[in-house]
This record gives structure tokens, sequence and C-alpha cells, in this order.
């Protein structure tokens, strides 16, 4: 009996096409990997309009009692520019209890501009929202530094350092703390008059005597 070949004869002349299409998909594939890997890694270039937060922080009058917020911001095409374009922008205070109306701001030459707002300095922080044509952010304001501090505030006790919240606390007029005068939030900045046995003698704005915070609630920075 003769043995039938023609299936394996087709199976053979089948190989090289079967072999050809995987080395077709595998090539097809290399290419889909490298436009993907293309697609993915592709940015959008920054907008040059859009303008950024250089730096801000607090600045005493001397011409006056009022303290201020100073900010200073830079364009995209223009980031070391001395005299920078600078957009329209109005400030509020997201964190006041009083609320006001957008307040409209204007720049100096170097792109810094001031704010006055009267509840500001007595927050512990204070998130000032800046709005206008190509900008849209928020920023958070602590605590003067403890030298400026004790200048602003009129300390007549100078202010020595400072502490970092690390969790919800109270703030007491002793060691008793069965009194909270007033409440400090994670993240809170503190400046402080000096320490005691499990405690750190901190300043409010809102009060010339120190405070009472337990020192597991924060840690020092300053």
């Amino acid at each position: 009996m003769t043995p039938n070949t023609s299936a394996f004869a087709s199976d053979s002349h089948r190989q090289p096409l079967f072999s050809s299409f995987g080395g077709l998909a595998a090539l097809f594939l290399s290419f889909c990997t490298a436009g993907c890997a293309s697609w993915f890694t592709y940015s959008v270039p920054p907008n040059p309009d859009k303008y950024h937060l250089a730096e801000h922080g607090w600045l005493a009058d001397a011409r006056s009692s009022d303290d201020s917020i100073y900010f200073r911001l830079y364009r995209t095409s223009e980031p070391t520019a001395a005299n920078p374009s600078l957009p329209t922008v109005t400030v509020d205070c997201r964190s006041c209890n009083l609320i006001e109306e957008p307040l409209p701001v204007q720049f100096d030459p170097t792109g810094t501009a001031r704010v006055f707002i009267p509840e500001a300095r007595q927050l512990l922080s204070v998130r000032l929202h800046i709005h206008g044509s190509g900008i849209d952010t928020t920023f958070v304001q602590k605590q003067p530094a403890p030298e400026q501090a004790t200048s602003i505030y009129k300390l007549a006790t100078p202010l020595k350092g400072r502490v970092l919240v690390t969790q919800l606390a109270i703030l007491a007029p002793d060691t008793t703390l069965d009194r909270a005068i007033c409440t400090a939030q994670i993240g809170d900045e503190l400046n402080i008059f000096g320490e005691r046995s499990g405690f750190y003698l901190v300043h409010h704005p809102l009060f010339h005597e120190p405070l009472y915070l337990l020192k597991e609630n924060a840690v020092r920075i300053n």
C-alpha cells in the first residue's frame, strides 16, 4: 500500500507562507511599538504667554503700621527678563473669614506686586488666589520669620525660632491645656518664644502672650 504523501506535501508548501507571515507580523509590531513610543513621549511645548509664581513673602511697610504680602510673577517666554510684560490680575483671600471682592493689584517694573489684606496678619497661614490672563493659581503664605514677626507684631519679647505643626493641635494659655484658645492645623508654621519641658511657647498673631503647644504635635525647624 502506497502511503498518501499529499498531506505532507501540502504542509511543506504552507510552511514558508506561515514563516513569511510571522516575519511580517514581527515587522509590523516593531513599527507599531516605535510609533506608539513616539506618541507617548510627545510633549506639548509650554505656552509662552503663561505666567508663573516666582516668589512670595511678607513685606513690612516702614511708612505705616500696615504690612503687606508681596509676590513676583514671570512669563514662560521671558523667565529672566528684568522688565517683564505683566498681566492684569486680581487677588482674593481663600482662608479669610471676611469675604471681600477680589483686589486688583499693580506690578512694579520687576514684576513684583504687593497686596494688603487686614485679616491676613491675624492668621497662621494665608491662602491667596491669583487670577488673571495667563495665570490662575493659589499659594500659601506662612507666618513671617521670627525676627520680622517680632517687628511686625511689636513684641516685647523677641521670637527665637520656628516649629512645623505635624497634627491638629490646641494652643492653650497654660500647661494644663484645660482651655483651648485656638487650634493650629497640619502644615502651619509657628514662631516660638522658647521651650519648656514638653511644650513650645508659641506666638499667635492675635495674642502678645505666649501660648502652649505640646512638643509631640510639632517639630522644630529653626
